[in-house]
Parts: C-alpha cells; sequence; structure tokens
C-alpha cells in the first residue's frame, strides 16, 4: 500500500507540475512532497482567494509552496 501511495504522490505531482509549465508558471519541485511556484498576483492574495475555498498554502515572500501529501 505504501508504494501504491508513493507512486499516486509522485504521478500527481509530475501532473501538477506539468499544468503549471503550460500555463506559463515558475515551479521548483525537489524531492519532497511539495512545490515551490511563483504566482502572477501577490502570494498573500492568492492565498486569501484560496483559504476561501479551504485550501491552506504557506507562503513564503512572493512565493508559495503546496504540499502535495493526501
Amino acid at each position: 500500500i505504501i508504494d501504491e501511495l508513493m507512486r499516486e504522490e509522485a504521478e500527481g505531482k509530475a501532473w501538477l507540475l506539468e499544468e503549471l509549465k503550460k500555463h506559463d508558471y515558475e515551479a521548483n519541485a525537489s524531492h519532497g512532497n511539495f512545490i515551490f511556484i511563483k504566482p502572477k498576483k501577490s502570494a498573500q492574495e492568492v492565498s486569501d482567494i484560496l483559504r476561501e475555498k479551504k485550501i491552506l498554502i504557506k507562503t513564503f515572500g512572493n512565493e508559495f509552496f503546496i504540499n502535495i501529501k493526501r
């Protein structure tokens, strides 16, 4: 079951990175379970919009990261 979860996480991360690239977002993924994304609006504005939709992100200056753990 752990191998299956790890595979699903890797597939989801790859999909998200590809979608971000298609929409001209700058993203940096490491070997961890997160992705740094440079937003087109201020990170705080994006955070506020997503919070209203019950999606929590962590901002760092004008960047944020998405934890892709399920």
